[in-house]
This record gives C-alpha cells, sequence and structure tokens, in this order.
C-alpha cells in the first residue's frame, strides 16, 4: 500500500491544496511499540493510507487526505480542524469521525477518543480500523483484556495485516497469555524476536524470571540479537548476586556448594560423640 509518500507527491504537484492554511509541522507518529526498544515499542497501530489517491473533484477526500497527512507529520491541531470541517459537513463520515479519535487519543484526551471510536462503530460495526483504533485507546490505559477483544475482531476482519496481529500479541501477552501471544509474534517478526518481544513484555510487567528465560530463548534462536543479550545483560545486573539464575547467566562464578553448612554440623555431632565417648 502507498504511504505518506503519496500524499507527499499530491502536495507538492499542487494537487493537494485545501482550505484552513496552516504552517505544515513534519514530525514523528504515535504507536504501540518494536524491535529497537522491543518490537513491542515501535511498529503497531499504524494504520495505512489508502491505494488510490484522493479525487481532486471531491473537496471532501482532499481534506481527508490533507487531515491524515496532517496527523502523520504531528500536527494534531490542523489535523484536528481538517477532520471537523469534513464531519460538519458530512456528519456521518466514518473516516473524519475515526481521525478525530485518534487526534483525541494523540492528545491525551482517551474519553473523548474512546466515544469517538465507539461512534464510528455504532456507524459501521464491521470496520477493523474502528475495532483496532478502539483497542488502541484500550492499550495505552493499559486495559489489555479490552484490547484483546478489540483486536481480536479486527484480526478477523482483516487477517492479513500484520500491524492488527503483532497488537493483538502484545496485547495477549500484556494480559500474561504467552501461548497464545507467540504464534502471532512467530508470524509477524519471527522465532527469535517473538521470544525477544515477550520477554521485554514481561519484564515491563515485573516477571523477572519469565523474561530472562524468554530472552535466552531468543539468543538461543538468534545469538546475534542484540538487543536481547543488552537486556537480559541488564535484568541480571538490577539483581542481587544471590537471587541471579545459573541457566539464564551470561558469566558468572562458580555457585558456592549449598551442603557446606550440612557438613560443617554433621562434623560437630561426630566430634561431640567422640569427646563423650573418650570422657567415659
Amino acid at each position: 500500500m502507498r504511504r505518506l509518500r503519496g500524499l507527499l507527491a499530491l502536495v507538492a504537484t499542487g494537487t493537494l491544496l485545501v482550505g484552513g492554511a496552516g504552517c505544515a509541522h513534519v514530525g514523528n507518529y504515535l504507536g504501540l511499540k518494536s524491535q529497537d526498544e522491543s518490537e513491542v515499542q515501535r511498529a503497531a497501530f499504524e494504520e495505512e493510507i489508502p491505494n488510490a489517491p484522493p479525487d481532486p473533484k471531491n473537496p471532501g477526500q482532499l481534506k481527508l487526505a490533507y487531515a491524515r497527512w496532517m496527523e502523520e507529520s504531528g500536527n494534531v491541531d490542523e489535523a484536528r480542524n481538517q477532520y471537523t470541517a469534513v464531519r460538519s459537513e458530512e456528519p456521518k463520515n466514518v473516516d473524519a469521525i475515526l481521525g478525530l479519535a485518534r487526534v483525541d487519543l494523540a492528545s491525551g484526551k482517551h474519553v473523548e477518543a474512546e466515544q469517538g471510536f465507539q461512534r464510528a462503530l455504532k456507524l459501521d460495526p464491521e470496520s477493523p480500523l474502528a475495532h483496532h483504533g478502539l483497542a488502541r485507546c484500550y492499550a495505552v490505559q493499559k486495559r489489555w483484556t479490552e484490547a484483546v477483544a478489540e483486536l481480536n475482531t479486527a484480526v478477523l476482519a482483516d487477517p492479513t495485516n500484520n500491524n492488527f496481529r503483532y497488537d493483538l500479541a502484545v496485547a495477549m501477552a500484556h494480559t500474561g497469555d504467552i501461548d497464545g501471544a507467540l504464534p502471532h509474534f512467530v508470524r509477524v517478526v519471527g522465532d527469535a524476536k517473538a521470544h525477544y518481544n515477550v520477554g521485554l513484555i514481561l519484564k515491563d510487567e515485573g516477571q523477572t524470571a519469565a523474561a530472562k528465560k524468554h530472552l535466552s530463548l531468543a539468543l538461543t534462536k538468534d545469538p546475534h540479537l542484540e538487543e536481547a543479550e543488552h537486556w537480559l545483560r541488564r535484568i541480571q545486573a538490577a539483581e542481587p548476586n544471590a537471587m541471579r539464575s545459573p541457566q539464564h547467566s551470561l558469566s558468572q562464578q562458580p555457585a558456592p556448594s549449598r551442603d557446606i553448612s550440612l557438613t560443617t554440623a554433621t562434623q560437630r555431632e561426630q566430634r561431640a560423640n567422640q569427646h563423650q565417648a573418650g570422657s567415659l
């Protein structure tokens, strides 16, 4: 699918000239999350722009395309203006409603965003983008069980969308359903990175023993996965020496024998018996 480059090309040729001018602020994007931080932290909730460019004879489509460009560029105020303009002309335009909901979410207005996604679903109950957007709203509030339900619906509606499937894996892992999450991760990012992602999610959830297990599995499956080694070392460095698990350590000193105290106690008892026999 064609993404932001297509819109930029339209702007460059003068095709995408719309009323409501403002300074185009080119910036970053918003996301559920990936492999540099964790394949968990980046590559989520990216929704693709349709293949076909907007019809220049349709002002509503042009405004929506411009609004989406502003949204992707980080200029949420101008995006809101354009989505609002479309909705004032077409109150039931689902794309405009979804756009406003995404802008609300990017602005930290979780209640308004949730209401917007729910409004879109009332108009189009089968919309995978609406279910995905609502899941995103739940995810940023750590309402993971609700996010899983919406993402399951989105994946069923669009099984080939790897963003939806990846985000489903993230949400499932956060609910503790690791066995359910792993096949989705494997399908999108491969075996080693699947365990890496699970490891980082478990780390974030405070389950360090399980996190080390999956980071170690990631390294077993791909010894060159530096991110997994980095996080495994960081987890180990934060633990007291006595709490470190030998099977997960990358390097460590030999553990002391655990039967020293028992041997010493036995020796003391033998000496006491010998002393008592001698005195008799």
